[in-house]
């Protein structure tokens, strides 16, 4: 078998197929329902400053508003307005290349070949892949996971310089999304555990055998609790200070009932399933690996991957700390890769078949690579298409769904009733009053009649939709496959509605995100 780099053939086939397959995987990217939501405040943050009360809703309408994600909009907002969705895309791959490459960095600090490098990222990329195809803020969470991860992993092998600079990270991350509360939650928890095992020694009574490996020195253990308390201080340079704090702490115990990735993993989702896949495929190479285990990061890890089985949404994060603490295991698993394979031959035939698979993945990925895909159904597109020609003003109840979409598109003209900011603006009372709407509940209406709400946007999978169908004061002036638009009789919405001809109704295909969102 022909040799190049220490490398055969047949590994760089290998790592060629999971490379394409990874791009092929990256190149799509979809538009979440929150995209239209970031990219309105980042809009109106860069025009007005940043709104410290709701701007958006007539339910909740000068209501504190604590944007924890203030600087990801802005970002947004900016590569939007530069490139169009050509921007959006680029940037999220910018980003998602950072974090491989940190991952990718863990491994070949661990002295992890090509093949276990590709392998570790094929993994993460497969485990991750339902929380990498979006526009979110999540996406910087990620990446400074990564390196936060990365950088604990060096310091417990005595390299410490990249963990004093981590609270640099989080001055910029409490500023970009709350994940920062999971950073700083595993960067406490290994940080109390290495000080634990400090004080241990201190006070002549050091843990032995497992429970001592990784114990920091005295001074190194100093440095530690040190940089502990520059996170404290730099996790309070944000616009709210110590209110982003109480904001998180009110927000994490809120229950969600409604929203999937806040759901416990289930074997009937797909990409729990993944995710679950990912786990166990790290989980493997780390307990069979010969290579000492360390019981600080075991720890930490089996944390999250406990948080991941609570909520979907920490599946992502306990993948990429399967990675990055999983390196050692993982290199030493594919160590003797190419002394392994001299001993046989594998036939060209079997590189060139590889990269005709890759060439037509990438080939695939690139056809995808320039949309932002808005799947069927996922939007009111052309009942908001409407509503903008008629020049509609005013009060609009509408689905969760759909509240960001609409504010983008129609703000400042319309208000709507809900959007997914959810608690960071609306109380449980409205979201009790908006659920009893969106249910048909015997007081579906009281908030219509009370705000004098004269348009409402539904979907027909919901029973306010056959409510308002029914109800006399109420009449239908628009309805395609996904919604339905109705307004109240005698209203001056009406009026505009009727001198306005809504635009045929488009098909039923995924579209792609344009200039104008």
């Amino acid at each position: 078998m022909t040799h190049f780099g220490g490398v055969t053939h047949l590994h760089a086939g290998l790592c060629l197929a999971l490379g394409g397959i990874g791009a092929a995987l990256l190149l799509h990217t979809t538009a979440d329902p929150d995209l239209w939501g970031h990219l309105a405040v980042g809009r109106l943050t860069l025009a007005h400053g940043l709104p410290r009360t709701d701007p958006f809703s007539y339910t909740a309408a000068g209501a504190p508003f604590v944007d924890h994600e203030w600087l990801s909009d802005l970002v947004t907002y900016a590569c939007f307005r530069l490139a169009g969705p050509a921007g959006l895309i680029g940037w999220r791959l910018l980003l998602l290349a950072s974090m491989l490459a940190l991952v990718a960095a863990a491994v070949r600090r661990a002295r992890g070949g090509p093949l276990a490098t590709v392998a570790t990222l094929t993994v993460v990329v497969v485990g991750t892949f339902p929380w990498l195809v979006t526009v979110r803020p999540q996406l910087y969470t990620f990446v400074f996971f990564a390196a936060l991860l990365l950088a604990l992993v060096r310091a417990d092998a005595g390299d410490r310089r990249p963990l004093a600079c981590t609270p640099a990270l989080t001055v910029l991350w409490v500023n970009l999304h709350g994940g920062i509360v999971a950073g700083l939650g595993v960067l406490g928890l290994w940080g109390g555990l290495r000080l634990a095992q400090a004080s241990a020694v201190a006070l002549g009574r050091p843990l032995r055998g497992v429970l001592g490996r990784g114990t920091p020195a005295a001074g190194a253990a100093r440095m530690i609790a040190l940089v502990l308390a520059l996170h404290v201080a730099a996790a309070l340079l944000n616009p709210y200070g110590l209110t982003l704090w109480r904001f998180f702490a009110e927000t994490l115990t809120v229950r969600r009932a409604e929203i999937t990735e806040w759901q416990p993993v289930t074997p009937t989702n797909l990409g729990d399933l993944l995710g679950l896949a990912a786990l166990a495929a790290l989980g493997l190479w780390i307990a069979t690996s010969r290579r000492a285990r360390d019981p600080v990061q075991l720890a930490t890890l089996g944390l999250l991957v406990v948080a991941a089985l609570g909520a979907r949404r920490h599946l992502a994060l306990a993948v990429i700390a399967g990675a990055v603490f999983g390196a050692p295991h993982v290199a030493e698993a594919f160590a003797h890769e190419a002394a392994g394979s001299r001993a046989g031959g594998a036939p060209r035939a079997l590189l060139g078949g590889t990269l005709a698979v890759v060439a037509s993945l990438v080939v695939a990925g690139l056809g995808r690579a320039r949309c932002v895909t808005i799947e069927p159904g996922t939007v009111p597109r052309a009942a908001v298409e409407y509503l903008k020609a008629a020049r509609v003003e005013g009060k609009l109840a509408v689905l969760f769904d759909w509240g960001e979409y609409v504010i983008w598109h129609l703000a400042p003209q319309v208000r709507v009733s809900i959007d997914g900011r959810r608690e960071t603006v609306y109380s449980p009372a409205l979201l009790a009053e908006n659920a009893a709407f969106l249910y048909g509940r015997p007081d579906w209406r009281d908030g219509l009649d009370r705000d004098r709400v004269d348009v409402a946007l539904m979907s027909p999978r919901f029973a306010a939709y056959e409510r308002l169908s029914a109800a006399a004061d109420w009449r239908l002036a628009f309805a395609d496959a996904s919604s339905g638009l109705f307004v109240r009789r005698g209203s001056a919405a009406e009026a505009a509605l009727a001198r306005t001809t809504p635009s045929p109704a488009s098909a039923a295909d995924a579209l792609c995100l344009g200039r104008a969102g």
